[in-house]
């Protein structure tokens, strides 16, 4: 094996030691698909790359998940649960974000995402619930006014 196959296995042994801190309420997890994995381990290249830039420039930046889910992932393929994107980007970042948006429209997933975002990311979440097309526009005016920099992510499903 070479030095990205050790990446790789690291990446994923700590994206399944995040998930023991999540997984112990016995809230729903969003079910999802083995390709799901590879997607939360390129966000959490990216999370890393930008806070480690972006607080050189900036006092305030955010990260906005549009589509946050319930904040864990059930992996159908292996029965394995997972951080979901919000926790990547937390648990991910070289230096932590100054505030963590995230947005869901399902009542389940919402209160799924809220108290677990309330015991790993405390006040610095702040969980909306609803429909990300009506509240992307007051989102982006929040960032601006607060004079904040921001990595927004979306993940559409199908």
């Amino acid at each position: 094996m070479g030095g990205g196959d050790d990446w790789l296995k690291s990446k994923l042994s700590q994206l399944l030691e995040y998930s023991k801190e999540l997984c112990e309420d016995g809230l729903p997890h969003y079910p999802a698909h083995s390709w799901s994995v590879v997607k939360l381990l390129v966000l959490a290249g990216w999370v890393w790359v930008y806070t480690t830039i972006i607080p050189k420039y900036y006092d305030e930046y955010w990260y906005v998940d549009l589509l946050a889910g319930s904040g864990t992932t059930f992996v159908e393929e292996t029965g394995d649960v997972v951080p979901g994107s919000a926790f990547v980007a937390h648990y991910f970042a070289r230096e932590k974000f100054r505030r963590y948006v995230l947005v869901e429209k399902s009542e389940d997933r919402f209160r799924a995402l809220s108290q677990r975002a309330a015991r790993v990311m405390g006040d610095l979440a702040r969980p909306l619930r609803g429909d990300c097309n009506e509240l992307a526009g007051e989102i982006a005016d929040e960032i601006r006014e607060a004079g904040a920099h921001a990595l927004v992510f979306i993940d559409n499903e199908g």
